[in-house]
């Protein structure tokens, strides 16, 4: 084998290589996309009043939802009805403790206002 053609293989191999590792990586992304097309929750659900007090996400395919504070007073919650995402407003100023502490909302949960 002389010089030249040992330099064409190289460059050869080096581009087999890349196109390899470029389909790998479009199979990869492709896969990481293909997530679950079931409303999955992570807490308790809209049923659930404890929930409030916890932050969650929702998760349907691509599309994904965190619980978040609207303002001070108001909780987005976010859950599943009939496989699809829907959210309601939470006052979190309603709900008080057992010492009457009332709550705000704060980091997509409903917490005792201090």
């Amino acid at each position: 084998m002389n010089k030249k053609s040992a330099i064409e293989l190289s460059i050869n191999v080096i581009l087999t290589a890349i196109v390899v590792i470029v389909i790998i990586g479009i199979l990869l992304t492709n896969l990481a996309s293909n997530k679950p097309s079931i409303c999955i929750e992570e807490d308790e659900g809209i049923e659930f009043e404890q929930t409030y007090f916890f932050a969650a996400s929702i998760i349907k395919g691509a599309d994904e939802r965190y619980d978040n504070c609207l303002n001070e007073d108001i909780l987005q919650e976010y859950f599943c009805k009939d496989n699809k995402i829907e959210s309601v407003d939470i006052m979190c100023a309603s709900y008080k403790d057992s010492t009457g502490q009332i709550y705000k909302c704060q980091d997509g949960r409903c917490i005792i206002n201090d």
